[in-house]
């Protein structure tokens, strides 16, 4: 009985609907024009896709004018998994789509598009699919009721679906979509979505599904960069929020890097920044010793690890074990958390934050610009340590590498290469010699010459007061300076393994450690006795 009574509800109301059009719909008009300066796509969709955001609901797009039935029914499949679906089809022509499994039916005419009671069926529409099949059609539904529903729709984050020219109406902010190739817009990202493409966007994700063809997509140029066309092929991922941040940060006036960019001198409080593979209890017990001794107040931001996060990770069981009594775990995805008073009060009384590892885009995601931030800093300002591995060593440099969300192989991940700068005017990679990363780092200081490349080996870690970064572990730390000319043979940069001291603002070995003394010489064989 319940079933039916909602379908009943739903069914009274659908028809109330279409009999609203008999009554009051106006003349058909004449087909919009849009302002030379407009574009059909792009629309802002404030709080849905913000960088850092990822989008609400599933949204489907082909740039084909005759989708495949396969990606039809995964969407009919998908919009229609509820206990009363209602799945709604709007097209401008019956050409190109299967109607059927559709119980929502849209002409999109003119004067349909903008009528308010027409729309209604948005509000019982367990998903909607909106095909076009004229290239007309994104100027007409331009400033109208449809569109203004379909945003609140999207926010509700019910799956949605764009065929043919329909694909330019998809509001995903700061992306334009296109069946042909069109130049990019500054701080917007187009993608291509050519006849028999189909992706899925989902979360923070872009795919391209199995049997879809090629995509692209493109950015303007900026901030140094030519124009940037990547394809992508089936299978093929992208990471939506990583696009966008690229977009804006290739708008931004302000460079990634700037000419001159701040000294590398930590004037207050000290930095512990560890290579990863592991930290050496000597490492740890001079992080503990820095935050003032054992009963120091300690947090260790957990964020940068993948979900589910441990409620205790094993970089506070390792301090623990080296000493430390108070020692608490803080973790959020969300920058509305990380600006609460509940979350900054631990922070505000810490001698030492230790950044845990993983990857450090999720640092930036939950914290950049947030009084979190603020409060990380205000840590050094009292005097006391930042420290952190791997993930949490590449966070504290002016530049981060290695930040891209899909993984950790593109040194210089467009988006996402802004470190929280407790190092300035620095280049932090880690896992250094042991992944064999030297030649990464001569091609970011090639590209970033004004820019002190740091490249800290596992095991391995700088202890950073003032400008002095002195090295403790097991291996070796190397400084790149491209303000001095590179030596025609040996490396392009200067290695010191632990105890050596290196004058980060100078750009100078102040001392190198004392060699270790040479192994024995074993016994020089004695001849054989003469027979």
């Amino acid at each position: 009985m319940r079933l039916r009574g909602t379908w009943l509800i739903r069914g009274l109301l659908f028809c109330l609907a279409i009999s609203g059009i008999a009554a009051d719909a106006p003349a058909p008009s004449a087909p919009l024009s849009a302002p030379p300066s407009a574009t059909p796509s792009g629309t802002p969709l404030p709080g849905i896709l913000e960088p850092g955001t990822p989008l609400p609901g599933i949204m489907y797009l082909t740039g084909s004018t005759a989708p495949s039935k396969a990606l039809i029914d995964e969407f009919k499949k998908l919009a229609t998994d509820t206990v009363a679906p209602f799945a709604t089809l709007i097209r401008d022509s019956d050409k190109g789509i299967d109607e059927t499994g559709f119980r929502g039916l849209d002409s999109a005419d003119d004067f349909i598009i903008r009528d308010e009671k027409r729309v209604a069926t948005f509000e019982i529409s367990t998903g909607i699919w909106v095909h076009a099949t004229k290239p007309d059609f994104a100027k007409r539904w331009k400033g109208t009721a449809f569109e203004r529903r379909m945003n609140a729709y999207i926010e509700s984050g019910k799956p949605v679906g764009f065929s043919g020219y329909a694909i330019e109406i998809a509001p995903v902010p700061g992306f334009r979509f296109a069946r042909e190739t069109i130049e990019p817009q500054s701080g917007m990202v187009t993608v291509i979505l050519p006849e028999k493409s189909e992706i899925l966007l989902k979360d923070r994700t872009l795919r391209v599904r199995p049997d879809s063809a090629p995509i692209a997509w493109r950015v303007a140029a900026g901030n140094r960069r030519p124009i940037r066309t990547e394809t992508i092929p089936p299978r093929g991922l992208a990471d939506i929020i990583a696009l966008r941040r690229t977009a804006i940060a290739r708008a931004n006036k302000q460079p990634i890097v700037a000419n001159h960019p701040g000294k590398p001198d930590v004037t207050s409080g000290s930095l512990i920044i560890v290579g990863g593979g592991g930290s050496p209890k000597p490492i740890v017990e001079r992080f503990i010793e820095l935050a003032g001794g054992p009963d120091a107040p300690i947090i260790v931001i957990a964020t940068a690890m993948e979900d589910p996060v441990p409620s205790a990770i094993g970089e506070v069981r390792m301090l623990e074990r080296a000493g430390a009594k108070n020692v608490k775990q803080l973790h959020t995805r969300k920058r509305e958390v990380a600006n609460s008073p509940e979350f900054l009060a631990p922070l505000k009384t810490a001698k030492g934050v230790w950044f845990s590892g993983g990857r450090q885009w999720r640092f930036i995601d939950a914290y950049e610009g947030t009084q979190a931030e603020q409060a990380f800093r205000d840590v050094l300002a009292r005097g006391g340590v930042i420290g952190g591995s791997s993930a949490g060593a590449s966070i504290q440099s002016d530049y981060m590498p290695r930040g891209h969300p899909l993984g950790n192989t593109e040194m210089m991940a467009e988006g996402y290469e802004r470190g929280f700068g407790f190092l300035r005017g620095a280049a932090v990679d880690q896992h250094f010699f042991a992944r064999k990363r030297t030649q990464d780092m001569t091609k970011l200081v090639s590209f970033y010459p004004q820019l002190l490349g740091i490249g800290i080996d596992e095991a391995t870690a700088i202890e950073v007061r003032g400008p002095i970064a002195t090295v403790i572990g097991r291996s070796k730390v190397a400084f790149y300076d491209r303000t001095k000319p590179i030596p025609k043979d040996g490396p392009d940069y200067v290695e010191l393994s632990s105890g050596g001291k290196y004058h980060l603002v100078e750009r100078r070995v102040i001392e190198r450690p004392d060699p270790k003394p040479d192994a024995p010489k074993p016994d020089a064989p004695k001849p054989a006795p003469a027979k």
